[in-house]
């Protein structure tokens, strides 16, 4: 039920916090830096990781982004991959062909779960943007990249992009995820695929209450679609500390102290299940390469690597 984002940064205290799985960023860049006819997972994934999991009973879910250069006409990175709209088999499909490939070789290796991008709804412009397609876009990276990790490896499951579900609430937009289900709910070939999807991913950040009512929205929605099959996953949560003494952060809001910080992950994690999370990270393990005073939302200190109280 519960995990951590990135624990392969130190694998030894991982396994001492023990949790049921982990969340690792998989690069589709770093994967085929230079075209689509090279395949090098370990410049990006490191073996030892996915070894270190597996010895720990640590299911390791990918989160697959960052379209390369030479796959895209537009920005590097956020880029819509050209050939997203031929068939699944075209050669030309580049997006397809990294997703199969990258299911059929990560399989030996006990990866079965891929993410499909990170955080869709934000717009270009906001921090934390990270894809410039459109709805539709996005609908056909998940739609292709389900079809294509399911040729590359039969038992793959495909989960939604976690999304902020604030940056629509603030806009006065209706939600990114509920027009990508009704987009996904109205294509005429998915219901003979599950609907291209096997989970709904989720942030809720610094707020406990919003824990409980977020998720309850979420599977509302699902509900509403015919979609009570499909399960809720919080991928990332936190708050994170600002007032470490170790670590001080200068922050115009959201004055969290550590003690705060721990509290917050016990009743996230109660409230998350209480509302349906079939399962919760904390992001994450630990911050490496911070500059001092950035952001840190580690369970451990950027300093020296020592736990704090959240991670108790």
């Amino acid at each position: 039920i519960f995990g951590i984002v990135e624990a392969m940064w130190l694998p030894e205290l991982a396994c001492d916090l023990n949790p049921g799985w982990e969340r690792i960023i998989f690069d589709w860049s770093a994967h085929q830096p230079n075209g689509p006819d090279e395949f090098v997972g370990f410049l990006n994934i490191d073996d030892a990781w996915l070894r270190e999991a597996a010895a720990c009973n640590r299911e390791v879910v990918a989160v697959v982004k960052q379209v390369p250069a030479w796959a895209t006409d537009g920005l590097p990175g956020a880029g819509v991959p050209r050939g997203l709209y031929l068939p699944v088999d075209d050669p030309q499909n580049l997006w397809a062909s990294f997703m199969q490939q990258a299911a059929r070789y990560y399989a030996s290796r006990g990866v079965h779960r891929f993410i499909i991008l990170n955080e869709p709804d934000i717009q270009p412009g906001t921090y934390g943007f990270e894809f410039e397609g459109s709805l539709e876009d996005y609908f056909m990276m998940v739609k292709v990249g389900y079809l294509a990790a399911k040729m590359g490896n039969p038992a793959a499951s495909v989960h939604l992009a976690g999304t902020t579900y604030w940056h629509d609430v603030n806009s006065g937009d209706r939600l990114y995820t509920d027009r990508l289900l009704e987009r996904i709910r109205n294509d005429p070939e998915a219901a003979e695929h599950d609907y291209y999807f096997d989970a709904l991913s989720l942030h809720i950040y610094f707020r406990t209450d919003t824990v409980y009512e977020i998720v309850g929205i979420y599977r509302e929605l699902l509900d509403s679609y015919d979609f009570a099959d499909k399960a809720i996953w919080i991928t990332e949560t936190n708050a994170s500390p600002n007032l470490d003494p170790d670590w001080p952060v200068e922050r115009p809001q959201f004055q969290i102290s550590l003690e705060q910080q721990a509290s917050f992950v016990i009743q996230a994690a109660a409230l998350g299940l209480a509302a349906g999370a079939e399962r919760i990270a904390v992001y994450k393990l630990y911050d490496p390469h911070l500059p001092p005073g950035g952001e840190s939302f580690g369970l451990l200190n950027p300093a020296d690597e020592t736990p704090r109280p959240a991670f108790s």
